[in-house]
């Protein structure tokens, strides 16, 4: 029995495993993880919108544990740094975060190259 290239790519996609971003639509412009736990900042129309949380059974499942809507860059700054001293304790990831976004984080500055909102 053969079948149709179009119940073939139905039957594919059902199977695939779902990114942990599927639902947001978009790839955040900046994001931090360690292990289970994550950060991630994404452009929307009225600023910028920092989520955090866990994933839990193995990846499969993205837990949110807190979002906020910043219009400054240094609020987003501010607001990743905390998320990541509040889901770690540590100081040391804290510093990583840190010099992790002056790396990444520095485009942004210009207004004339801000990504796409959501």
């Amino acid at each position: 029995m053969t079948t149709s290239p179009a119940s073939e790519s139905a039957s594919q996609a059902s199977t695939a495993p779902r990114s942990p971003n599927a639902g947001i639509g978009a790839e955040p412009v900046f994001e931090w993880k360690s292990y289970s736990r994550f950060v991630a900042v994404y452009p929307v129309a009225t600023g910028w919108l920092v989520l955090w949380g866990r994933y839990e059974q193995m990846g499969k499942v993205r837990v949110h544990l807190g979002h906020r809507i910043y219009l400054s860059l240094d609020g987003v700054r501010d607001r990743v740094l905390d998320a990541v001293r509040e889901l770690t304790g540590d100081t040391a990831l804290v510093q990583e975060a840190d010099a992790l976004m002056a790396r990444r984080w520095t485009p942004y500055r210009d207004a004339a190259v801000l990504p796409e909102p959501l």
